[in-house]
């Protein structure tokens, strides 16, 4: 935890409430309406495979609480005061919630995935409106099928919807805007839909090539920003490049070298104004 005032680093070696295994470590960290999110992947254990949800809110870790359960999470996110949790396994999915007060499982129900479907980043899965969870999901066992935008109840936690992409597009990220779903897939392409999942306008952009990689993408509400990284930052002292997207027109506005001279394998960023 870095205090953005004095640039202090505060460490934080979490322990899971299990017994230690050799493959714990977290996929992802959210914060979601005042809450501060993160999993701990325990990994396999006598009882299968098993992850714990970590969450406070504020500043304070002294109100922290820490919860057991089944699957590996993938993301978290907080709506009128429950915590709505992605999980899977090998074949399945599933979405929790869980209620903060009493740090307790209250609901699950399975996302039908044919044993294929599974979500990418923690950014896929989102809150289209207070009633609705939109979760992008790809099929990361036989690569075949097209990938999918599913629309949850937030009451039931059953399935409203599914939306079929166009095939070859593999959706790992959504941004909500106001009166737009946006998914990006890390191979090139932007595809924006209306709040009824009506296709709206598409657009492609340079995501790479054989001597950069794509490594993340964040938005504003009228562009969208494109971190590509350099493999080789010797060529040029370049880490890599920050390229943003008129989201309208998806026309490139201006690209900003990032000059570094040390070597980072994975590089994020977060646009703060």
């Amino acid at each position: 935890m870095i205090d953005n005032k004095t640039g202090t680093i505060n460490k934080i070696n979490e322990k899971s409430l299990s017994k230690t295994t050799e493959d714990e470590g977290a996929f992802f960290i959210n914060s979601s309406d005042g809450y501060l999110i993160h999993d701990i992947n325990v990994g396999y254990t006598d009882k299968g495979l098993e992850s714990e949800l970590v969450y406070w809110k504020g500043n304070s870790r002294k109100n922290k609480k820490q919860i057991k359960l089944d699957g590996e999470l993938g993301s978290a996110i907080v709506v009128k005061n429950k915590i709505y949790v992605i999980s899977s396994d090998e074949e399945s999915m599933s979405i929790l919630s869980i209620n903060p007060e009493t740090n307790k499982q209250e609901n699950k129900a399975s996302i039908p995935n044919k044993r294929i479907y599974f979500m990418g980043e923690k950014d896929a899965f989102q809150a289209l409106d207070e009633n609705t969870f939109v979760l992008a999901v790809n099929d990361n066992v036989n690569e075949k099928e097209n990938s999918k935008l599913i629309l949850i109840d937030r009451e039931t936690l059953k399935v409203k919807k599914e939306v079929e992409m166009e095939k070859g597009f593999h959706p790992v990220k959504l941004k909500i805007l106001k009166d737009s779903i946006l998914a990006v897939s890390f191979a090139g392409k932007l595809q924006m839909f209306d709040k009824k999942m009506g296709k709206k306008n598409s657009f492609n952009f340079y995501a790479g090539n054989d001597n950069k990689l794509m490594n993340d993408v964040q938005f504003t509400d009228r562009e969208m920003y494109v971190l590509l990284k350099n493999f080789d930052i010797q060529r040029d002292k370049k880490l890599g490049d920050m390229t943003s997207y008129d989201l309208k027109s998806g026309k490139k506005v201006k690209t900003i070298p990032l000059k570094a001279n040390k070597e980072w394998e994975i590089a994020r960023f977060e646009i703060l104004k």
